[in-house]
């Protein structure tokens, strides 16, 4: 976050002969120096003793508030700013560091109020502005975010995370020519600016172009979001892409469960070139793999050994995410494959057999929202399903993690559809048995997150919904999916309004109830 320095000047406005005066502004000097060197509990003791003295000096209460918020202390420092306020309405500052309080206790609506009245204030607030594009990314339309940031960018040209943020904005608008130039543009202002690099990866990769998009996604390691420590550590024994004949290859995870299923799908490339195979897999996922690819030894993550304790096991080391980098250096290299998990076939059939023992003909599971941060705009509503839930002679299965018994009881009641939840089946501790139950359905509907990529890895008949821009893996325009033979996606046209997306996949169940049911 790009903030401004919070802490306010040090004059203590009282008749410079008083001893009260002169204690004041010692304890408020001092208090200051404090805040500066980043001693906030020191701080807090010197700015309390200035207003033990003087209760309405603005700058001790300013500084007294930043110094409470910085030891998470929110509450005590938002009275502090509000006291600021109340004694100077015109308080710059003091509306800015509320705003900030504000956004750090969630209270999103509240900071963009107290952003804008600084704004109103200092139309020239870089930081105010700023903070008003960020915080209405989670509160407010992306035209909003869009306008805030250029007007950072108005002011100071240079201002690199306003420029990679603009990026984001226009890249979540399915504006990706427009986003890549705000990428390289963060980038040339910052050349080792990690997050500029990494989100022009993902938007390389979204359009097909696998040869840049995979070497630059590289920079993720140096990003906030992913650890770098362990790749760093292990740089020097990363597979290159050299001859693994009788060599060791440990992979490892650092993705998402969805994630880790999509890139399990080159495997059978590291057999084929010979290598031992050794992965370390969520222990949630070690069942389904195991069974599905008997050969590999399955390493559940362990707190770290030392290099000397872990190198020389394998060959080469290398993170599943990067090994796209090497085999699917572009669209000729994604194989055909129907499917390539092996689940339980005897419980999926007994699974099946007690959702269709209301006498419906077809089982299809529902699954259609997501917890994704960056990718926010992916998720729907189960109300929104209305059109595919009134279709009659099927049973509908929730295969949404998290809890819904709140949206399936509102649905319940409306309209008297009933969507299942299988208490048998927790897919977040059980994913052998979530496999299981995904194999049992005749259909699945759903978004992107683990539910699509277990269904098609499982070979299921899949209908995705997605919106206007999906992760990368989905890319662009084409109705199927070059990771997942049985999964045929469903795009949104525009961004927010689902209603296209549900028509073509109310059509597409239909045309389903056509075919013979799974056996």
């Amino acid at each position: 976050m790009d903030e401004q320095n919070s802490i306010q000047d040090n004059s203590c406005q009282d008749n410079i002969n008083s001893e009260n005066y002169l204690k004041a502004k010692k304890a408020l000097q001092q208090g200051t120096s404090l805040l500066l060197s980043k001693q906030y509990v020191k701080a807090i003791k010197c700015l309390s003793d200035c207003l033990a003295i003087k209760p309405n000096n603005i700058s001790a209460l300013s500084n007294l508030g930043f110094a409470l918020q910085s030891v998470g202390k929110v509450d005590e420092a938002i009275i502090c700013y509000n006291k600021a306020i109340a004694l100077a309405p015109q308080y710059l500052q003091a509306h800015y560091n509320l705003g900030n309080a504000q956004r750090e206790q969630g209270k999103l609506a509240d900071a963009v109020a107290s952003y804008k009245r600084v704004i109103t204030l200092n139309p020239d607030y870089v930081s105010a502005h700023y903070n008003l594009g960020y915080t209405l990314q989670n509160h407010g339309t992306l035209d909003e975010v869009i306008d805030c940031y250029k007007k950072v960018l108005a002011i100071d040209p240079k201002h690199r995370d306003a420029m990679n943020n603009l990026g984001n904005a226009l890249f979540d608008q399915g504006k990706l020519s427009q986003a890549a130039t705000c990428f390289e543009k963060a980038i040339a202002l910052d050349p080792g600016y990690a997050d500029a690099h990494n989100n022009l990866s993902l938007t390389q990769l979204l359009k097909g172009d696998f040869a840049n998009g995979w070497i630059k996604s590289k920079w993720r390691w140096k990003t906030d979001q992913v650890n770098s420590e362990r790749y760093l550590k292990y740089e020097k024994y990363l597979w290159q892409g050299e001859s693994l004949k009788n060599k060791k290859l440990m992979l490892w995870t650092e993705q998402g469960v969805g994630e880790n299923i999509l890139f399990s799908s080159m495997l059978p490339d590291l057999f084929k070139l010979g290598a031992k195979v050794f992965v370390e897999f969520d222990p949630r996922l070690i069942p389904l793999f195991k069974r599905t690819y008997p050969s590999i030894t399955c390493i559940t993550p362990q707190k770290e050994q030392s290099q000397e304790e872990q190198t020389p096991k394998y060959d080469y080391i290398i993170p599943l995410g990067d090994l796209g980098c090497w085999l699917r250096k572009d669209i000729s290299y994604f194989p055909k494959q129907p499917s390539w998990l092996v689940h339980d076939i005897k419980r999926a059939e007994s699974i099946r057999s007690r959702y269709l023992a209301n006498g419906n003909k077809y089982v299809i599971g529902l699954s259609w929202r997501s917890n994704s941060l960056k990718y926010k705009y992916k998720s729907i509503k189960l109300r929104d399903l209305m059109p595919i839930l009134e279709i009659p002679g099927v049973t509908f299965v929730n295969l949404q993690y998290g809890d819904t018994t709140q949206e399936r009881a509102e649905l319940r009641q409306h309209s008297g559809i009933d969507v299942i939840d299988d208490s048998e089946v927790d897919q977040m501790a059980d994913l052998d048995g979530f496999a299981a139950q995904i194999a049992a359905m005749d259909m699945v509907v759903t978004i992107s997150n683990t539910a699509a990529h277990m269904a098609g890895a499982l070979g299921v008949p899949t209908l995705l919904m997605l919106g206007v821009t999906p992760i990368w893996y989905w890319m662009l325009e084409r109705d199927y999916s070059i990771w997942y033979s049985s999964v045929k996606i469903c795009r949104q046209k525009n961004l927010t309004d689902w209603s296209d997306v549900i028509a073509q996949v109310t059509d597409g169940v239909k045309n389903m109830l056509d075919k013979p049911a799974s056996g």
